[in-house]
């Protein structure tokens, strides 16, 4: 406690006053930390008694939130099989807690089978007698509720028998009652076409055309491009290259010994198409060597061979070489410093173009270069045909244009 002077304000006097401690007002109890319980499992809080004056914490206890237990819902239905008339069926009754919704119950109730119920008797798989095989139906009867077959007997229907029609090679008799075919077939009548393969040729069959087996024999070529008796062609006297497209390019064997007198090139070989001749590959200078001298008078190139390549035919002596429509490409030198004559089957289209030949890398190959303007032979005729193409334009590259 202070005095002071009440004049000029001057403290007079000073002394300490003690004031004894008032002491806590506890309030109500407030819940804290709440966890609360659940079905299964016990919850927890925490009871807090605070000063209702200062605020201070006076007192806290945690007390346990005992768990609720399950509160069983309505039962619902699961796993529904219906029952069939040959095996029984069932259903589930599952209760849930309505609260956490474990389940707390399922129970299985069984649906007994129904049984077959009969139907009508049904006729099916009717097969007729016919001359030679017996027929049958078969009567089934089937259940009206599901379907499924309860029983079936198959009945036989006899048998007739065929009468006339007339046998061949290619089919049996036909019956004029059935239609069916019957007995057995007439024999093969040999006729004069062959069927062949690179070794042998037989006789067909003049009515089918299918290969007669006691007729099988070796070709016989004795010197000539193809057999005398069924005219296959013997690929000894060639060389086939395949190319990229997968066709082949076709040359003279010059190893073997050459074919003697009028040849037709073959337009196939192993199923897949002939489309050019070969670099050098009936060139005449080529076959003058020691044993062997160039016999080949005439050169049929087939219907399809679109390329002559470079000196495919330089050399060639006394030799009349026949182009198709289907060539549209004669490379550089491919008919230079021959004999002979060369025929085209049409003169429309062509023009020629410069070249220069140089030896190909490593290969031993040609590389043809052009180096000049194409100029069209507006005049090529059959009288001036073989002076171009050996001579006055034997370095050139001729290509025919086509629509």
């Amino acid at each position: 406690m202070v005095v002071y002077c009440a004049v000029c304000g001057e403290e007079l006097r000073r002394a300490l006053i003690l004031l004894p401690a008032a002491g806590h007002t506890p309030a109500a109890e407030v819940r804290e930390n709440e966890n609360p319980a659940t079905c299964e499992a016990n919850g927890s809080c925490e009871m807090v008694v605070y000063c209702a004056v200062c605020g201070e914490e006076l007192s806290r206890e945690t007390v346990v939130l005992p768990a609720t237990g399950h509160t069983r819902g309505m039962g619902k239905i699961e796993n529904r099989t219906p029952a069939t008339c040959e095996q029984d069926g069932s259903y589930e009754i599952v209760y849930d807690c309505k609260d956490c919704g474990k389940e707390l119950r399922r129970a299985l109730i069984l649906l007994p089978a129904a049984g077959h119920t009969p139907s009508a008797v049904m006729y099916e798989n009717e097969k007729p007698a016919a001359c030679e095989t017996d027929g049958s139906y078969d009567t089934v009867v089937y259940c009206a509720d599901c379907g499924g077959e309860l029983s079936r007997e198959t009945v036989t229907i006899p048998m007739t028998s065929h009468t006339g029609g007339t046998a061949t090679c290619l089919e049996k008799a036909i019956c004029e009652i059935c239609g069916h075919p019957y007995g057995e077939l007439a024999p093969h009548t040999p006729g004069t076409e062959y069927g062949a393969d690179e070794t042998n040729h037989w006789r067909t069959c003049s009515i089918c055309g299918i290969k007669i087996d006691n007729t099988i024999g070796a070709h016989d070529f004795d010197g000539a491009q193809n057999c005398s008796v069924c005219n296959v062609t013997n690929f000894d006297y060639f060389t086939l290259t395949k190319l990229d497209d997968g066709s082949y390019a076709i040359g003279l064997n010059y190893a073997h010994d050459l074919p003697v007198g009028a040849i037709t090139l073959p337009s196939s070989f192993r199923g897949a198409p002939i489309t050019k001749i070969s670099n050098g590959g009936f060139a005449g200078l080529y076959a003058i060597m020691p044993g062997k001298e160039w016999t080949i008078t005439e050169i049929h190139i087939s219907e399809g061979i679109t390329t002559i390549a470079d000196m495919a035919f330089t050399g060639t002596a006394d030799t009349a070489i026949y182009i198709p429509e289907s060539v549209t490409l004669i490379d550089y030198q491919a008919f230079a410093n021959m004999t002979g004559s060369v025929i085209f089957a049409d003169f429309v289209g062509w023009s020629v173009q410069e070249c220069e030949m140089h030896a190909g890398p490593d290969t031993g190959g040609n590389i043809v270069i052009p180096i000049g303007e194409h100029i069209p032979l507006q005049d090529l005729s059959a009288e001036n045909v073989f002076t171009y193409i050996s001579n006055t334009y034997a370095n050139y590259r001729w290509t025919k244009q086509t629509d």
